[in-house]
């Protein structure tokens, strides 16, 4: 695993094209990600190695290894793959939200990359069948942690940068992501207020 420090370009659209893991084992899949999961000192090859990790869970969800929002297979062996897999987002992500705290730009549109390529999966209302037609919509929860981890940054000052970035390539081409996100605040600001009025009664 070549751990380059090239510049990774993100693609600014929420359909995310992916070349095939077809050919490669899933032992070999798993060794690439246990690999890829460990931290990096140095931040250049860090985020170069999460990119690296987004492309791999990208590609597994695009060949139907890996969904969101699907209940986990009944299969002992498949179930276990499953759980890896699940895990090992879970920590990819935490990981990005930690660097997006940071401030950096880097991780921003690595975690911006993982939304896209981390759809939920829905079954067609009326279809029960494992086999019935299903759809892919936003992963409302990724789209969270996101806007958490861009509340709770270091600087309380985002600069202009930061901004137009955030605007640009994130919320203003897609119609989607305005839609969710106008979901999402509203979601996160009755949270805090009613955390807020929870700490009040018990004062």
């Amino acid at each position: 695993i070549n751990y380059s420090t090239q510049h990774h370009t993100y693609t600014s659209t929420m359909t995310v094209p992916s070349s095939s893991l077809s050919d490669t084992s899933p032992a070999e899949v798993s060794k690439q990600i246990k690999a890829l999961i460990k931290e990096l000192p140095e931040i250049r090859a860090d985020a170069a190695r999460l990119d690296d990790l987004r492309r791999i869970f990208t590609r597994l969800e695009a060949e139907g290894e890996l969904s969101f929002g699907t209940p986990p297979p009944k299969s002992p062996v498949a179930a276990k793959w499953h759980a890896f897999l699940h895990k090992s987002h879970k920590t990819m992500v935490s990981q990005l939200c930690d660097r997006v705290q940071l401030g950096r730009h880097s991780a921003i549109r690595c975690l911006w990359g993982v939304i896209a390529g981390s759809p939920l999966t829905k079954q067609q209302q009326g279809n029960s069948s494992s086999s019935s037609p299903s759809y892919k919509y936003m992963n409302v929860d990724l789209l969270q942690k996101w806007m958490r981890a861009m509340i709770r940054q270091e600087s309380t000052y985002m600069d202009n940068g930061m901004k137009n970035m955030v605007e640009g390539e994130f919320f203003r081409p897609f119609r989607d992501v305005q839609y969710y996100s106008l979901g999402s605040i509203t979601a996160l600001a009755t949270a805090a207020y009613n955390n807020e009025g929870c700490n009040d009664q018990k004062t």
